[in-house]
């Protein structure tokens, strides 16, 4: 009988950190994206998730727009022999969409290409143990693993604008957002387009709700558009799919507020 193949998946790239302080407002996302930081913080999320996974080493890949710096991080904190890919021309071409994570929207879209099921590690996220349980989840082509659950839909503030994401894209208030900082799926749902429906619900949103009209909008909240448009596609789009939502944070520490915090990992 065969083994099911996943990989285990990276992409890292130079950040357009204008277009991250733009939306959000935040001055550390401006630090936080400097390309000396995040290929830093990446390698540590790659060492941690091979020092609990050494088993794993194998079947990783990153994938990147400069292929020097990784490799200069990787010899530098690790060591080993890791699966490298370069594709920087097709980020460079992502990157001049406007919304700021459209390369990683895109990005799945694409890894089709691969042909295995993954689980996609953001870099700021830090593995705690072996993911051999949720490798298991992966298998089943019954489940989406996600990082943790964050909001139930009919919870939400309507100023922040998920409300009305919701309304417009037609999908029930009962529908669940979760970070996506960790996202492990089945070639099966990769195949049947699961990814390229996503991708294209996130540029619906982005382009097209506008929340600067919500009532009671607070009169320093930054965002004009759904800066989460990407993590909203995927959780809906899985939900479409009746795929069960898996939490995977006993396996991970994602530090999206704190990225920094990952370079004590290394």
């Amino acid at each position: 009988m065969s083994i099911e193949k996943i990989n285990y998946v990276w992409l890292v790239f130079h950040y357009e950190t204008n277009k991250l302080t733009n939306l959000t407002g935040r001055r550390e996302d401006k630090e936080n994206s400097k390309a000396s930081t995040v290929f830093k913080y990446t390698t540590a999320s790659i060492k941690t998730f091979i020092d609990h996974n050494p088993d794993k080493i194998n079947d990783i890949i990153v994938y990147t727009d400069d292929l020097d710096l990784i490799e200069k991080n990787i010899k530098e904190y690790i060591n080993k022999k890791i699966n490298l890919v370069d594709i920087k021309e097709k980020i460079d071409i992502w990157k001049k969409c406007d919304y700021p994570w459209y390369p990683k929207t895109a990005f799945l879209k694409d890894i089709h290409e691969i042909n295995s099921s993954i689980l996609f590690i953001d870099n700021d996220c830090i593995c705690r143990e072996s993911v051999d349980p949720l490798v298991e989840k992966i298998k089943d082509g019954k489940s989406v693993i996600l990082w943790e659950p964050e909001r139930e839909i009919s919870n939400t503030r309507p100023y922040w604008g998920w409300q009305k994401t919701t309304n417009y894209l037609d999908r029930p208030s009962n529908y669940w957002v979760y970070n996506d900082g960790i996202i492990g799926i089945n070639k099966k749902q990769i195949n049947e387009g699961i990814f390229k429906k996503s991708h294209d619900m996130c540029l619906d949103v982005w382009n097209n709700v506008d929340i600067t009209d919500i009532p009671g909008r607070p009169s320093d909240y930054i965002p004009k558009r759904v800066f989460i448009a990407q993590q909203i596609a995927i959780c809906f789009t899985c939900q479409d799919e009746n795929l069960d939502l898996v939490e995977s944070r006993k396996y991970f520490h994602h530090f999206y507020s704190n990225k920094l915090e990952c370079l004590k990992y290394l």
